[in-house]
């Protein structure tokens, strides 16, 4: 049986595909500003240990540390978290692979030593790592951006680990919408931090005229730019969906009393607008797709019916509206950051039976390219929980032999008790976790669950063999 933290490397086609999305920063924008005065710093900062570079969504953080790190003879790794990170092992192994873009040899022996040395301390393999980062000839930083999804303390404690005994060559770069889980006080008192903040992100007013009238060609007036600086707080995001409202609106000067009058969260206003302005086609393709985290045409025309989807999100990402390219090759786009966090606070009018029909249209096509845990995730918000049952049952053993046991876990406890007794092998795994976890106080219950729930399947012989090993083994122990 597995160990509590695995060695293997394996990962099917599909998952793997976006997986090595989360190590690239995202292809920059015709509507983007590049921020001198931003990227000026952060190169300032790059002989500290730890940039911490934290705001709400909507600054554009994501923007800033993309147009940084391209910039020429500079070495970076690249690492987007997304909620999956929380499991310890698939951060190390995103992590590794993160670190492995700079130099291959960084990690190369890591899961050889989980896996002969089963009892292990991480911290042990993580110096192992850092003593391979001092290698390294060439000066780099490690980016690990959307970091406030991060909640496991172990995974914490790895990045902690890392930022305490970092090479000289190594620069750990952070971006949040909260502060990381650090002790930043020790930091800034020895001079070793480099914060950015809401107020660094700010548009200046010097940024904001540059956005209006060199990169969208609008040749706004400094007054009628002063006065949406002040109702959007220059929050860039909203500086940015303004200049596109602008490029559609009659008269600049009616956007603007509008703009100023209306009440609402300058986002949802904005959004509004732009959608507004959109042929109907666009209008429902957005609205059918923004349950989506990631977006693919061919996922796209799954679920709106529109045969034009990739002309529809390269035509919309082109003009900087609602998505944007998250690959060089126009496969794999997402929705704005502050937009998929609250997509249906801005895409209103789908009802709820469409919805759930849409998430079941998502899983299944996760499901055929075999990308399980995003077709876990549409089966659960679809709340067909036999389905996701499905999916523990026939993924679960071999996620525990990769050392996913967080993940597993987290699955199992969004499965309704009465799926257990319809599928054996959940209860199966449960027994293995229990074992796994070395707390066998309750495996007897799970093991009549599963006997209970494996008489009535057609072929009983698999389920059957688990619990003879796993009574096996619990004999070997007395």
């Amino acid at each position: 049986m597995p160990d509590n933290f695995s060695t293997s490397k394996h990962d099917d086609g599909g998952e793997a595909v976006l997986n090595r999305l989360k190590l690239l920063p995202p292809p920059s924008q015709r509507s983007d500003l590049f921020r001198m005065r931003l990227v000026s710093e952060l190169n300032e900062a790059a002989g500290k240990r730890l940039t911490v570079v934290t705001a709400p969504v909507g600054y554009g953080k994501t923007t800033l540390l993309g147009h940084w790190a391209s910039q020429p003879n500079f070495k970076t790794a690249w690492l987007t978290l997304e909620n999956s990170d929380n499991d310890p092992a698939q951060f190390f192994r995103n992590l590794i692979a993160a670190l492995q873009t700079v130099n291959r040899n960084i990690g190369s022996d890591a899961f050889t030593m989980l896996q002969s040395q089963p009892d292990i301390s991480m911290e042990k393999v993580l110096q192992r790592v850092i003593d391979q980062i001092g290698m390294v000839l060439q000066d780099f930083t490690l980016i690990l951006d959307d970091y406030q999804v991060i909640r496991a303390n172990p995974v914490h404690n790895m990045v902690n680990y890392l930022l305490t005994h970092q090479p000289p060559q190594l620069h750990l770069l952070i971006a949040s919408q909260t502060d990381p889980a650090f002790e930043l006080n020790k930091l800034r008192s020895s001079g070793d931090l480099k914060e950015v903040r809401s107020p660094h992100l700010a548009f200046t007013m010097d940024e904001a005229g540059a956005l209006f009238n060199e990169v969208m060609q609008l040749k706004l007036p400094y007054g009628e730019i002063s006065a949406l600086v002040v109702r959007t707080k220059a929050q860039p995001a909203a500086l940015k969906y303004a200049a596109l409202c602008l490029g559609h609106f009659g008269n600049i000067s009616d956007f603007i009393s509008e703009f100023e009058n209306d009440s609402r969260e300058e986002c949802i206003f904005l959004v509004e607008i732009l959608l507004k302005q959109q042929p109907e086609e666009v209008q429902s393709f957005l609205r059918q797709c923004a349950l989506l985290p990631q977006l693919s045409p061919s996922l796209c025309t799954s679920l709106s019916g529109a045969e034009n989807s990739a002309e529809i999100l390269e035509n919309l990402a082109g003009a900087g509206a609602f998505v944007q390219q998250v690959d060089k090759n126009g496969q794999w786009y997402r929705f704005h950051s502050f937009l998929s966090q609250r997509a249906a606070t801005y895409f209103t009018g789908i009802s709820e039976e469409k919805g759930i029909n849409l998430h079941l249209r998502a899983s299944l096509w996760f499901t055929q390219r075999k990308m399980i845990s995003r077709a876990f995730y549409h089966a659960l918000e679809a709340q067909n929980f036999d389905l996701a049952g499905q999916f523990v049952e026939e993924n679960a053993m071999e996620m525990l032999q990769q050392g996913q046991l967080v993940t597993v876990l987290n699955w199992m406890s969004r499965i309704p008790a009465r799926i257990f007794e319809a599928r054996p092998m959940l209860s199966v795994c449960q027994a293995w976790i229990a074992i796994i976890s070395g707390d066998v106080s309750h495996i007897e219950q799970h093991l009549a669950t599963a006997e209970k729930a494996n008489a009535s399947v057609p072929d009983p012989k698999p389920v059957a063999g688990h619990i003879a090993a796993i009574r096996d083994y619990l004999e070997s122990r007395d």
